[in-house]
């Protein structure tokens, strides 16, 4: 993997540190970073817990990375796979005393904002009981790393579980001891009585305990490492789903026509099927694509979803109502204008869904800095066209594109074959 230099610094800050947290805004690259990182300590055993949406992300990566990993659920016995991904739900499960007898070298927390309730069972299963790191899963591995791009949510108790799990130097007491969960509210929170009882209200003496951190975590914001960015980024984003509807001579046609090299236009060959398996292959993304924006929109703030068919379009309209808007085929000059500026000015409108062909063109969408397809175009220019519309004139801050590609299907070859087609263009420099 290629990185840009602020990830070669990320990468070894990991891998000088047994202990470390990695809180990069959104869309830096941590996941990468963390691979390359392991790479570089040469770690065998690896487990990685993800949100449920984000563990196919992390496949993904892992498999660009050179790894071989393996997706855990809640209910399978730990294979000697070296690369072991979970989501939270199946590290609180059964799955959870297999693990710790199994061991690794590399434990990774991805999201670990979710970890923030030292009384949530997750928690408890990645950082102890006792969050000490006994009977967790972080306690039956030599290196640790959590990532998020958005550490303190609320107030700064939501620190606490890791720093007292993995850091328990930076809030030593007196007596050496770290501080417990009441007495670092006492040291770091300000606090009113409520009449019911104790109420965190805010923050304090946080300029102390940013210099207990030093060293410790390393954040980058977008601000600091937009030098570092010159174009959109494109990545698939895998989801689950299943194809249905398609009848077995039909599906058969296009597998044959993926046989050939030039996937793309091979499957102008299979004219007649090609649409019915588009329509239907979006359908089937659909829940996959709005689990991911929901679970990524707080931190992304607004996002933009392309989708083809109508169809597809009403299902994302119906999963995202009450927060988005949509452009297409149809809608008069007057309604895509009031749709867009709704978009751009309104802070309630988290979601732009954008048919393929009607939002491609001469509409502006710069508020967003991601974009997800769920049925990306053929022909990798309009991709770009659609991808343009988070662009502006003296926007620094990197964009991200992501093809929705659905795991295990049809689907993943032609994704990674437009991906590969996109590429050639752009070592065309066309």
């Amino acid at each position: 993997m290629d990185l840009f230099p602020y990830q070669e610094t990320g990468r070894d800050f990991l891998a000088n540190r047994k202990v470390a947290g990695l809180f990069d805004g959104m869309r830096l690259g941590k996941t990468r970073q963390l691979l390359e990182a392991a790479k570089k300590i040469g770690a065998n055993d690896i487990a990685v817990v993800a949100k449920a949406s984000g563990v196919y992300v992390w496949e993904q990566e892992a498999l660009e990375a050179g790894f071989n990993p393996i997706i855990l659920k809640s209910k399978d016995k730990p294979l000697p796979n070296r690369f072991n991904i979970m989501s939270y739900n199946a590290l609180s499960s059964q799955l959870h005393g297999k693990l710790l007898k199994k061991g690794f070298d590399l434990v990774a927390g991805d999201e670990s904002d979710a970890f923030k309730n030292h009384k949530a069972k997750r928690t408890k299963a990645f950082y102890g009981a006792r969050m000490d790191r006994k009977g967790g899963l972080s306690g039956v591995a030599e290196y640790v790393w959590i990532m998020t791009g958005t550490p303190v949510l609320n107030d700064p108790t939501e620190l606490w579980p890791a720093l007292h799990a993995l850091f328990p130097d930076a809030i030593a007491t007196r007596s050496g001891d770290p501080m417990s969960y009441w007495q670092f509210v006492a040291t770091y929170c300000t606090t009113i009585d409520n009449g019911f009882g104790m109420q965190i209200t805010g923050g304090r003496n946080l300029d102390k305990l940013r210099d207990q951190l030093r060293g410790r975590i390393l954040r980058r914001t977008k601000e600091q490492v937009w030098k570092d960015w010159k174009k959109t980024t494109l990545s698939l984003l895998p989801v689950e789903g299943k194809i249905t509807g398609i009848p077995g001579e039909e599906m058969e046609a296009v597998r044959k026509a993926l046989a050939d090299k030039d996937i793309i236009n091979a499957l102008k060959s299979v004219a007649e099927q090609a649409p019915t398996l588009r329509r239907l292959t979006g359908m089937a993304k659909v829940d996959g694509v709005t689990e991911w924006v929901h679970d990524n929109i707080e931190q992304a703030g607004k996002i933009i979803v392309f989708a083809h068919h109508r169809p597809v379009v009403a299902a994302l309209e119906e999963k995202l109502k009450g927060k988005s808007v949509t452009i297409k085929g149809g809608m008069s000059s007057e309604e895509k204008r009031n749709a867009y500026t709704a978009f751009q000015e309104d802070d309630s409108v988290k979601y732009c869904i954008g048919q393929n062909q009607a939002a491609r063109d001469s509409i502006p969408l710069w508020k967003s800095s991601i974009t997800v397809s769920v049925e990306p175009d053929w022909t990798p220019g309009n991709n770009d066209q659609m991808m343009d519309r988070m662009a502006y004139f003296d926007k620094k801050e990197p964009c991200n594109g992501y093809f929705a590609m659905l795991r295990g299907s049809i689907d993943e070859t032609i994704q990674k074959a437009l991906l590969r087609k996109k590429d050639v263009t752009n070592q065309l420099g066309l």
